[in-house]
Parts: C-alpha cells; sequence; structure tokens
C-alpha cells in the first residue's frame, strides 16, 4: 500500500503518546478517501510499533538500604550491567560483565555465603542482581546456559529460583537465542530493584 506523501507517526518518549502529523495540502487535494487514509496511518502505526523494543520479561525485588555496604554493591552491580545488549546468539556472562569485586573497583564487604555459612566478603549482595535477572529471563523465556542455587536459601526470589555468582568460580549465563538484539535494563527506585528485557529487530545486512 503506498503512503501519502508527508504522513507520518511522530512518538513523543516523554509523554509514550503517538501524533499523526498530517500534510497542509491533504484535505485540499482529497487524493485519498478517509478510509484509505485510515488504513495508510493504521499500518504505518503498526511499522512504527514494530520498531519500538518490546518488553518481553521483567522481575523485581527488594533489598535493605540499612544495610549500606551490601546495597551499595547492588547499585554498583545494577550500574554496570544497565544497557548491556546480546546480539543473536551471544552469551552474557555475569562475571564478565560485572568484573572482579575488588575494593578499588568501589565495591565494599557484606554477607556472602560460603560453603553453607555467613561470611564478609567484598560484593556481598550482587547475587541478588544476578537472581533477579534470572528470573527475567525466565520470564522471557530464554536460554540458561549457567546457572547455580546458594547453598543457604534466600527470601529476595522464590524458592529455588536464586541464581549465585562467585568471581573466578561461579557464573551466571544465559544465551540470547532469538534473532533479535536483547537489551537489559536494570535500575533502582529507592530499596527496589528492578530488570527488564527487550527485544528489538537486528539490522539486516
Amino acid at each position: 500500500m503506498l503512503e501519502p506523501a508527508g504522513f507520518f507517526v511522530q512518538y513523543d518518549p516523554a509523554t509514550r503518546i503517538r501524533s499523526l502529523i498530517i500534510p497542509e495540502n491533504y484535505f485540499a487535494h482529497e487524493i485519498f478517501s478517509p478510509y484509505e487514509a485510515y488504513l495508510m496511518v493504521k499500518e504505518k502505526i503498526m511499522e512504527e510499533q514494530a520498531k519500538r523494543p518490546q518488553k518481553i520479561g521483567s522481575f523485581s525485588t527488594l533489598f535493605d538500604l540499612d544495610y549500606r555496604s551490601r546495597a551499595a554493591n547492588i547499585k554498583l552491580a545494577t550500574e554496570m550491567i544497565d544497557g548491556y545488549k546480546l546480539n543473536p546468539g551471544e552469551e552474557f556472562s555475569f562475571n564478565k560483565v560485572v568484573g572482579p569485586r575488588l575494593p578499588e573497583r568501589g565495591f565494599q564487604k557484606a554477607i556472602v555465603f560460603v560453603n553453607k555459612e555467613k561470611v564478609e566478603d567484598y560484593g556481598g549482595g550482587v547475587c541478588q542482581v544476578s537472581s533477579t535477572i534470572y528470573n527475567a529471563v525466565l520470564k522471557a523465556g530464554l536460554r540458561i546456559i549457567e546457572r547455580q542455587p546458594h547453598s543457604i536459601p534466600v527470601d529476595y526470589v522464590p524458592k529455588g529460583k536464586d541464581a549465585t555468582v562467585s568471581y573466578g568460580a561461579i557464573d551466571f549465563c544465559f544465551q540470547n537465542n532469538t534473532k533479535d538484539i536483547i537489551s537489559i535494563r536494570t535500575f533502582i527506585n529507592k530499596n527496589i530493584l528492578t530488570v527488564e528485557l527487550f527485544q528489538e529487530p537486528a539490522k539486516q545486512l
């Protein structure tokens, strides 16, 4: 179907409102009937929607702001992951993206689980980030490559839905097994950590 010259849909990300921009001379020339114009506009809107990223999975967890060192580690790991994109077939590695949990990189000491015991170590709390991502990935139906549960049950995700990580030893990995690009959005609002996964068409070469 041909598009009338000058027709386009304008999207405002701030308000999430789409506006139809109609050329000034459209009604003067009456080239198209109202129904034909409606079909053209509908097709244009659907094309624009198909180009925009679609949310395919999300999950949120709560954490204690008063446990400042742990909260700081969660915030740091969240910032490192936010905006990460996976091309079709590419794998996400938590340890690769976040890197070593060292004090010179801003990580602080907080509780971690070692052989069913609680001890303090740098980066304590980042497992909540990996576990939140894991649950979002499950909702999105992406392929899990590597995942291990904690040696002690955690209370911030449903039982059996956690994913522990330890740099150089235990990783959480998943694969983008779609034909599209997957982007990871991670953000914090007060004491709520949220992970959202978006799917957008890969550019055709």
